[in-house]
């Protein structure tokens, strides 16, 4: 006797139950769809009169505050954002929600490098307020980077030198020159840049680039950083993350925030190392042409660095010192906000 499994009790069971599983995962996925929209959210659907998730949405957006507009065969309907036209179904339906009433942060990004921001946290007046430890080398005439070095390539490589370098004892002329052999070999930095590294960095001083790596090392700062390291309370390329209001970052200050908009913000410190009393320092590299205290001011180097200073200090550690450390003439700025 057959047993009828096209219509057996069993199957209308199973098939009931999967298709009730495929409209819950089908509420599911339109639950992310809607509240992942930041700045504005349009629906299509068909509405034919019978139970649908469109309808069922379509209800609920009734009994609030959006703007519900229905879209005839030839009709168009224009938006302060959409133009839409439908001419096919008779039926439809344009859902669309109404304007945040807080658009600054629509015009603001998620993330936000450091670089873009440290204006807002710069609290040195004037260049004087900043204290120099000069080296007699002149600063007034620098020479430019060879054609194919970009600045950007070139401090990177400064960088990564300045990562990589050992500091198990006091770096040297030789032990630099062969980490850079060492990098230029691994194809980590190029001949061109290797060769730029070599190059007197102004027109009056046989001074090169390396000389300005290790000359960091011979000062009263350099050697603190090497002691740190030995006894690993020293940090180099640290990552940083902090959230800042969006209205910091705002290029229209006219714009609206709410007070629970923010931004993230993303630096990197390149050194932080931890003084025998236990407070800490920042360093920060520089190869820009020219450096001088004014300069470092024009760039607001100082807001960058205090902005690290609090973001750290919120994270407990506090931070006595910071300095801005021009490579090409061994200066060191101290920017501290006292």
């Amino acid at each position: 006797m057959s047993l009828g499994l096209t219509k057996s009790p069993f199957k209308k069971f199973v098939t009931e139950d999967n298709k009730l599983n495929d409209i819950l995962e089908e509420k599911r996925m339109m639950y992310v769809a809607l509240t992942r929209a930041q700045q504005s959210l349009l629906i299509y659907g068909n509405d034919k009169n019978k139970p649908s998730n469109f309808n069922l949405l379509a209800s609920a957006i009734d009994a609030t505050d959006f703007n519900c507009n229905e879209i005839n065969a030839t009709r168009t309907q224009v938006t302060d954002s959409y133009h839409v036209t439908d001419k096919k179904n008779e039926n439809s339906m344009v859902v669309e929600t109404k304007n945040y009433h807080y658009q600054g942060v629509n015009e603001t990004p998620q993330t936000t490098p450091t670089t873009k921001i440290k204006d807002q946290f710069n609290q040195i007046n004037d260049s004087s307020e900043i204290g120099v430890i000069p080296t007699g080398v002149d600063v007034s005439n620098d020479n430019d980077l060879s054609d194919g070095v970009s600045a950007d390539e070139f401090g990177t490589a400064v960088h990564l030198i300045f990562e990589k370098l050992s500091l198990d004892s006091q770096p040297t002329l030789l032990t630099v020159t062969e980490l850079i052999d060492q990098l230029a070999n691994e194809g980590l930095i190029s001949e061109m840049v290797q060769a730029e590294l070599l190059k007197p960095v102004a027109n009056n001083t046989t001074e090169t680039y390396i000389d300005g790596i290790v000359a960091l090392y011979q000062s009263e700062i350099g050697s603190s950083m090497v002691q740190a390291s030995l006894t690993n309370r020293l940090e180099r390329e640290k990552n940083l993350t902090m959230m800042v209001k969006a209205e910091l970052v705002s290029k229209d200050s006219s714009l609206p925030y709410a007070n629970d908009d923010f931004t993230i913000i993303h630096g990197m410190i390149d050194v932080l190392y931890q003084q025998p009393d236990g407070e800490y320092v920042i360093v920060d590299y520089k190869t820009d042409k020219n450096l001088d205290a004014d300069k470092v001011m024009k760039e607001n180097y100082p807001g960058q660095l205090s902005m690290y200073a609090q973001t750290l200090g919120q994270l407990g550690y506090e931070v006595a010192k910071c300095y801005v450390y021009g490579v090409r003439h061994h200066q060191l700025f101290d920017v501290t906000v006292n």
